[in-house]
């Protein structure tokens, strides 16, 4: 990338303002990062390209928050030495209707997975609270236990004790802060002085406002969010474990994150280096004294997020240990603990008799979800899993399909057996073999087979098409993956309108294809992305789709 003053230049000249921009991108919160060269040359730099586009929402609220109603409804921003002092209350804060200063509740606006690796601690013990209990003041009796979805704290003896731990609101993606938490703790808030943070401040904006807007009136949010925090405090905070990044870093550690070091010097451009990841895109775990997260089955410290670790039910991600994960098939998080003898997505290992008993509990799950109309999704899925077994069980007793005991192990995102899947295969995570010499020895390999016939008919008549241009016409391909991807009869022929790059290198890997409307994604759906030459595990190309 271009060096740090070239890029600090661009960035005053956006923040001055041009005729042509408007002043969009003033009072702008630039937030810069130094990568260590090892992590690119690990894989790639996480930032090789800058794409600006003009939306309607930067984080979806379902409806519930308009960007006009931020200035009016939006809480009062907190630089991270205020949102220091006020977490130890050591600020002036706010006193209640009784003249007593407000209890303090500090909430985490992101998802689950991201508050399970770090997130800010109780300061009054300096470890970490329960990461599903509200901040309440209670007494030994726990008689003011007023907010919905957790734990309260205790005290040991009749004394009143004020808990200020980070409330996780259990989320999986950010409309249900407003849907589930705010609609059903606003009212025990009301009263309180209510602290708020997120990855970057961005959530918080909205967050804020959906609170205030169910009358909770004292809501303060962290300025520049935990990114800021950790430059000023680093370590020294009161934010344990790791700050979850949506890049290639995965996790920045809190040490690493200090614009100026001990004796007072910067950095080179003045902003916080990190240092490179060595265990599957996550930082080096020196010891587990800042690790907060845990194994979801053996509760061990662990903070590795995965790509190839995620719910099978949901698909959000999980933390679960490698010891653990050898033993599982598939994957459960803890919404879905309960689901874990009963929910598979892929069928082909269990008998009928064992299909037989998931049905059971299946139904059980289903109908045990009262009122029906207060679970409708969940009941859904449910559902569906229910019609997918009593197909496979149906498919047994005729004959049509086997048990496979001894079935490899398939990745829940794309379907593919681990020989063909490394398990990184969304998201940031996505490979494309660039500056990979193992991928690049096999894809030769492979090529070679191909001129020599190593290969059969069909795959060879792809393997030398690897160029594609927008306007080709496509149709499903020799590695179209029928679970992931729907039946072949359900598309004809479509046109590709995009060539991409499956992961974030410069590899012309994959192709967006909009279908005629007698398919599925009929012509007014978004186009859909497929492989188109990338590189799998075992050093295949795999093609989703062929030209016509």
């Amino acid at each position: 990338g271009p060096p740090p003053s070239l890029l600090l230049g661009d960035i005053d000249r956006l923040d001055r303002g041009t005729s042509s921009d408007d002043g969009l991108f003033t009072n702008i919160d630039w937030k810069l990062s130094k990568v260590d060269p090892a992590l690119s040359s690990r894989v790639r730099s996480p930032f090789p390209d800058l794409k600006i586009t003009s939306v309607k929402e930067i984080v979806s609220t379902g409806g519930s928050v308009t960007i006009d109603e931020i200035p009016r409804y939006g809480g009062r921003h907190l630089s991270p030495e205020e949102f220091h002092r006020a977490l130890l209350g050591h600020d002036d804060g706010s006193v209640d209707d009784e003249g007593k200063k407000k209890e303090i509740v500090v909430i985490d606006v992101r998802n689950t997975f991201e508050h399970a690796i770090g997130h800010f601690v109780n300061p009054l013990t300096g470890s970490s609270t329960n990461a599903e209990a509200p901040a309440v003041t209670t007494t030994a009796d726990n008689s003011d236990a007023s907010l919905q979805g957790g734990n309260t704290a205790t005290a040991s003896s009749s004394a009143t004790v004020t808990a200020t731990p980070a409330i996780n609101p259990q989320m999986t993606n950010f409309t249900q802060f407003d849907t589930q938490f705010c609609s059903r703790n606003a009212s025990s808030l009301k009263n309180k002085r209510v602290l708020m943070y997120c990855t970057g401040g961005i959530r918080c904006e909205k967050a804020s406002a959906m609170l205030r807007k169910r009358g909770v009136d004292d809501v303060c949010q962290l300025s520049g969010g935990i990114h800021r925090y950790l430059e000023r405090f680093g370590d020294k905070g009161l934010f344990k474990g790791k700050n979850f990044c949506f890049d290639q870093r995965v996790a920045i550690d809190p040490r690493d994150c200090v614009v100026s070091s001990d004796d007072g010097e910067e950095n080179d451009d003045g902003r916080a280096t990190e240092r490179a990841d060595t265990d599957n895109g996550t930082m080096p775990q020196d010891g587990s004294d800042n690790i907060v997260g845990k194994c979801v089955e053996c509760s061990s410290p662990y903070d590795t997020i995965s790509g190839s670790r995620v719910c099978t039910v949901c698909r959000d991600l999980v933390l679960v240990c490698p010891k653990c994960c050898d033993k599982l098939r598939e994957l459960h998080c803890k919404r879905h603990a309960d689901w874990k003898c009963c929910y598979f997505t892929f069928l082909e290992v269990f008998t009928s008799d064992e299909l037989t008993k998931q049905l059971v509990e299946l139904k059980q799950l289903r109908d045990g979800l009262v009122p029906p109309t207060g679970h409708k999704c969940t009941r859904k899925t449910l559902s569906r899993q229910i019609d997918k077994v009593q197909k496979r069980i149906r498919a047994l007793d005729f004959g049509e399909v086997q048990v496979e005991k001894d079935a490899p192990r398939r990745c829940r995102t794309c379907m593919q057996s681990e020989d063909i899947c490394d398990f990184k295969c969304w998201g940031f995570w996505k490979q494309s073999g660039v500056g990979d010499q193992n991928v690049d020895r096999k894809r030769k390999e492979r090529d070679d087979d191909s001129v020599g016939g190593g290969v059969d008919k069909q795959t060879k008549s792809v393997s030398h098409a690897d160029n594609v241009s927008v306007g080709a016409n496509v149709e499903p391909g020799p590695d179209w993956n029928e679970l992931r991807l729907g039946p072949k009869c359900s598309v004809s022929v479509g046109k590709v309108v995009e060539v991409k790059s499956w992961g974030s290198g410069s590899n012309n890997d994959c192709v967006a294809v909009e279908w005629n409307s007698d398919g599925k994604n009929g012509s007014n759906s978004k186009p859909q992305i497929y492989r188109w030459g990338v590189v799998a595990r075992n050093g295949q190309k795999m093609y989703d789709v062929t030209k016509i």
